[in-house]
């Protein structure tokens, strides 16, 4: 069981190991009230209410789907990538401050990384 933890722990960004707590700001955000990721997307096994056809993509498959930089544009702006998507627009200046404090672009860099760690979050939650 300690490899896997050790595994999961040394998967997590740089930014984590410098500054801890920087993706629990991400995760709280994630499921907090106002944006409520899992509201519309599949997180692994956790699904979300109503006809599967409306759910959202399993986040948890966002690192290995999934460019960062891409990840990253999506976030700020979901129309412009794909105009008409139910993704609504929740980085906007000024928001969020209590969970992330920083610009959209800070923001959604935070967020970023919190989905391309979400396998290693889950990793950690197993050994504990």
């Amino acid at each position: 069981m300690y490899g896997f933890k050790k595994f999961a722990i040394l998967t997590l960004t740089k930014k984590e190991v410098q500054s801890p707590g920087y993706l629990l700001e991400a995760k709280s955000l994630f499921e907090s009230k106002d944006v409520n990721c899992l509201l519309c997307h599949v997180k692994g096994e956790k699904m979300p209410e109503g006809e599967p056809s409306g759910w959202a993509p399993d986040l948890m498959l966002a690192k290995r789907r999934l460019k960062p930089d891409w990840i990253k544009r999506w976030l700020l702006d979901p129309q412009s990538i794909q105009p008409g998507t139910k993704m609504p627009k929740f980085f906007r200046e000024g928001e969020f401050q209590n969970y992330i404090p920083g610009t959209p672009a800070e923001q959604t860099e935070v967020m970023k990384d919190y989905l391309m760690n979400l396998d290693a979050e889950k990793l950690v939650n197993e050994v504990k």
